[in-house]
């Protein structure tokens, strides 16, 4: 697997002493309030297989990276596409930062950035799309950044906490991330 390197973040390969630090995070309410994982809480052995999966990398239609601080190479995050259609060149991006005390520093922009140009220049991709919930503006944020456009909203398709809330779907486009990539392409 590739390894990409930033300013800030290396998007790496994940390995087995990554467990315990993912189960952490994968368990921690105020990280998990944004993703849309059902299995809550997690067990180690979910995390355990969870990995595992991402290490036999045998699935033809996900690429993952684990985000981890280029200092240290200490895990933070994840970060990938599943869904991958190789025909239409399209796949969907998933990104999560896990440690609570480097959420809004711009390791999940960076991580973004890095992962796009991998997908667009490594993947062939043509598009990347997301889905995020209405009430996460510190990621809709670092999405606009990084060249996503909302093209749709999926009304109160989210129920969490007792309340119901919008589904956003965002995406963008090889040619649109180049033209605002701020590195060589």
């Amino acid at each position: 697997m590739a390894r990409v390197e930033g300013a800030g973040v290396v998007l790496r390969e994940f390995r087995r002493e990554d467990v315990p630090v993912i189960h952490e995070w994968v368990n921690d309410t105020e990280i998990v309030r944004f993703l849309s994982w059902s299995t809550f809480p997690q067990t180690h052995k979910e995390t355990e297989r969870f990995v595992e999966t991402q290490l036999d990398g045998n699935d033809p239609l996900t690429r993952a990276f684990v985000i981890a601080l280029r200092e240290g190479d200490r895990c933070i995050g994840t970060l990938g596409c599943h869904n991958i259609d190789w025909r239409s060149r399209v796949a969907e991006m998933g990104i999560v930062i896990g440690r609570r005390e480097l959420l809004g520093k711009g390791h999940g922009t960076e991580a973004t950035r890095l992962f796009l140009r991998f997908c667009f220049r490594e993947l062939n991709l043509h598009r990347v799309f997301l889905r995020v919930f209405d009430f996460n503006e510190r990621a809709i944020r670092s999405y606009l950044k990084c060249g996503f456009v909302e093209e749709g909203r999926l009304r109160e398709a989210f129920f969490r906490n007792g309340e119901y809330h919008d589904v956003i779907v965002m995406g963008v486009l090889e040619d649109e991330f180049r033209a605002q990539s701020e590195t060589p392409f």
